[in-house]
């Protein structure tokens, strides 16, 4: 794809040129590119895909998801170091854990967290009966502690409290399951203040 600054002696131009050439936009460059025939066939292996994509389109979209869990996926895809989305970097989780046979389990909810004097404790949703931990630190890129997190009876709510933490400073941890049948469900990485006392 090429970058181009005034094409067909305009400012921009966009769509398909005598099915030879292509001009668009991406990620606010101006391109063009040779038209290509677009293929589908629709093989049993692209149809598995789709049912994979569009399982995770529906997760991402489920009710128990909060506007601070999408945001927390929002961060998790800039610590990626690619241009991506929390949406594609969700989805990307979803298709990885599900090609390798086994099942994502939907995180949400980290952000209910209280803070007191060096402390932050930690509260995470999921399906009951797993093996929960956090990782964490104070950048989000290397969440370099990981802790067991405990289910608060049978109900799906796991927790744990973290201490010894540098008061005022900035705290992230990301939620992931340890159960081997669950392996590949994460949360995204939320963001904290630590409180003083």
């Amino acid at each position: 794809m090429a970058k181009v600054t005034g094409p067909l002696m305009s400012m921009g131009a966009r769509g398909q040129l005598g099915k030879t050439l292509v001009f668009g936009v991406w990620k606010g460059l101006k391109t063009i590119r040779s038209y290509v025939v677009p293929g589908n066939p629709n093989t049993a292996g692209q149809s598995t895909q789709r049912g994979y994509m569009s399982d995770a389109v529906a997760l991402y979209h489920n009710a128990n998801m909060t506007g601070a869990d999408k945001l927390a996926f929002d961060l998790f895809a800039k610590g990626l170091g690619s241009a991506m989305s929390g949406f594609n970097a969700f989805c990307r989780a979803y298709v990885n854990t599900v090609v390798a046979a086994l099942t994502f389990l939907l995180l949400w909810g980290g952000d209910d967290v209280s803070s007191t004097g060096g402390q932050v404790e930690l509260e995470i949703n999921t399906t009951t009966g797993k093996d929960v931990s956090v990782k964490y630190g104070t950048s989000a890129g290397s969440l370099i502690n990981s802790v067991a997190m405990v289910e608060d009876g049978a109900t799906g709510k796991y927790e744990k409290t973290i201490e010894d933490l540098t008061e005022g400073s900035k705290f992230y941890c990301q939620f992931y399951i340890t159960t081997e049948a669950n392996l590949g469900s994460i949360s995204g990485t939320y963001e904290f203040v630590v409180a003083s006392t």
